[in-house]
């Protein structure tokens, strides 16, 4: 099956030249990417955060408090994350510049589900919103995956 001109052909991107209609290797580059964004933003410098967080980002944070781009920059900076890994990452492209990003966040007092959307701003990925959701009551996350890393091809 061939696809419509229109999706076939090649379109540049800041990974290369790929068909408009996304290939696996090129979600897997994406998804490589911003894994290695939001591992940034768990540790993160006041350079990263001004290049990472979009002028209108959002949080939902799993306090339940609601947080603006300023108010997460200082919270970031002020506050000494705990330690936290990632697993069962997975990055979603929606269009061709944006991207839903799910994982798991493993602290020591428990578990968190986060999303973020993710859009290319100024020819960057930047996060637009996030948001957290405490999961360590659930049953179904009491066991503690591996952490993650760049994932592999």
């Amino acid at each position: 099956m061939r696809l419509p001109a229109r999706l076939s052909r090649p379109h540049q991107t800041r990974w290369g030249r790929f068909p408009i209609c996304p290939l696996p290797s090129y979600n897997r580059k994406i998804e490589n990417h911003l894994l290695t964004r939001e591992l940034e933003l768990l540790n993160p410098t006041p350079e990263s955060l001004s290049t990472l967080l979009a002028e209108d980002f959002q949080e939902f944070g799993s306090s339940g408090r609601i947080y603006t781009r300023s108010e997460a920059i200082e919270s970031l900076q002020t506050n000494p994350r705990p330690n936290i890994s990632i697993a069962d990452f997975k990055a979603k492209l929606l269009t061709e510049e944006i991207a839903l990003v799910t994982y798991r966040a493993i602290k020591p007092d428990g578990i968190s589900l986060r999303s973020s959307l993710w859009v290319i701003r100024e020819g960057r990925w930047q996060i637009l919103f996030h948001q957290g959701t405490r999961a360590r009551d659930l049953p179904e996350f009491i066991g503690r995956p591996e952490p993650m890393s760049v994932l592999k091809d």
